[in-house]
C-alpha cells in the first residue's frame, strides 16, 4: 500500500535538509511513516498530499489546511491502540519538527503544530544541586586554598563564576579575557551545547571579582608568559578537560562535603535563582537550553534556602 506521506515531496525535502542527528532522523522518519499510514488506512486519504488544502468541505467545495484538531484526533487514535507514552512523546516531537521545517521552507502556509504542547512529557527531576550550607563550605575551603595568594583568590573567583553563570566545564576551561564585556555585564560564549544563545549574564559581584583578577600581578605574569588567551590555569598550565573536576574534588575534601562535579553547580545555580523567584524563562536563557522542559529538570524537588549574592562578596573583598 502506497504511503502518501513518505512518497511526498514534503517528506523527501525534510529528510534531505532536516537539521537533526542521523539517529533522530531515522526515529522521526519511522514515526512520520506511521502518520502516513494513518492517513490512508484510517482516514481513507487518496491523491497527492497538500497540507494547505487538506480538509475538504463538499457543501461549498472549499478546502482548509490541516489543523490542530486533526492532530489531536491522530493522537487520540494512537492512545486507543495502546501506544506507549514514550512513543507518543516522540511522535509529537517528530510531527513538530516536520511541520516546523515545512513552514520555515514555505512548503506550507500554516503549521498545525506551532502552538502544540507535548502532553506526554514527564519531567524527570534530577536534584543534583547542593545546599546553601555546602555552597558556603566550598567558599570557605577556597579561601583556605587561596591563602598563599589571598589577593589573587583564584579558587574563589572560579567558584563564583560557576555558581552565578552556569557555564559548562569546557566553556570555563576555554574562557578568555576577550569574552568578558564589563560594560554590558555579559560573557560571550561561542555556542551552547543545546542552543545558539551566545551570551550569559554576569552579576556585579562577579564582574568586580573578574576585573580585579585580570589586573592582578599573578595574572599579568601568566599573560607575559605567552598565555594571554587563557583565563584560568592550574600548576602553571592551562585547564584541560579534567582540571576543573580535580579542583572541585580538592575543594570538597577541604570542605568535608560529598564530591561534586562542575555540572552540579549548573543545577545549583538554577535552584538558587528559582528560590529567589526568578522567572523560569530567565533561568532557561542563562543555562542556554533550547527547551524549557530541559530547564525544569534542573530544579530541585524541595525548595532550598534563599541565598543573597551580596553575602558572597565577603569572600572576594
Amino acid at each position: 500500500m502506497k504511503n502518501v506521506l513518505s512518497g511526498s515531496n514534503y517528506f523527501k525535502q525534510w529528510q534531505m535538509h532536516a537539521d537533526v542527528r542521523k539517529r533522530t532522523l531515522n526515529e522521526y522518519s519511522y514515526l512520520l511513516i506511521k502518520f502516513g499510514q494513518y492517513l490512508v488506512v484510517e482516514k481513507g486519504f487518496t491523491g497527492e498530499l497538500d497540507f494547505d488544502k487538506f480538509i475538504y468541505y463538499p457543501e461549498d467545495g472549499t478546502y482548509l489546511p490541516i489543523n490542530e484538531r486533526f492532530i489531536n484526533n491522530y493522537f487520540s487514535y494512537l492512545e486507543s491502540i495502546e501506544t506507549s507514552r514514550s512513543r507518543l512523546y516522540m511522535a509529537v516531537s517528530a510531527l513538530g519538527n516536520f511541520f516546523a521545517f515545512l513552514k520555515d521552507m514555505r512548503f506550507i502556509k500554516h503549521n498545525p503544530m506551532a502552538h502544540y504542547k507535548n502532553p506526554y512529557y514527564n519531567a524527570k527531576v534530577s536534584d543534583r544541586g547542593i545546599s546553601i550550607q555546602d555552597c558556603n563550605k566550598l567558599f570557605s575551603a577556597a579561601k583556605l586554598l587561596d591563602r598563599s595568594d589571598p589577593f589573587f583568590q583564584k579558587h574563589n573567583v572560579l567558584l563564583l563564576l560557576m555558581f552565578t553563570t552556569g557555564l559548562r566545564r569546557n566553556e570555563i576551561g576555554g574562557l578568555t579575557a576577550e569574552q568578558l564585556d564589563f560594560e554590558r555585564n555579559m560573557i560571550y560564549v561561542d555556542r551552547g551545547q543545546k542552543t545558539k544563545a551566545t551570551t550569559v549574564y554576569m552579576p556585579k559581584v562577579l564582574s568586580l571579582a573578574l576585573q580585579r583578577y585580570l589586573g592582578h600581578p599573578t595574572y599579568k605574569k601568566w599573560q607575559d608568559a605567552g598565555n594571554s588567551n587563557v583565563f584560568f590555569s592550574a600548576n602553571g598550565k592551562k585547564f584541560n578537560h579534567l582540571t576543573l573536576n580535580e579542583i572541585l574534588k580538592k575543594l570538597c575534601l577541604k570542605a568535608e562535603i560529598p564530591r561534586i562535579t562542575s555540572h552540579c553547580l549548573r543545577h545549583t545555580m538554577a535552584a538558587l535563582l528559582i528560590s529567589r523567584n526568578v522567572d523560569i524563562s530567565i533561568i532557561q536563557r542563562q543555562l542556554r537550553h533550547k527547551y524549557v522542559e530541559t530547564t525544569l529538570r534542573y530544579l530541585p524537588t524541595a525548595t532550598i534556602d534563599e541565598l543573597q549574592l551580596s553575602e558572597w562578596s565577603t569572600f572576594i573583598e
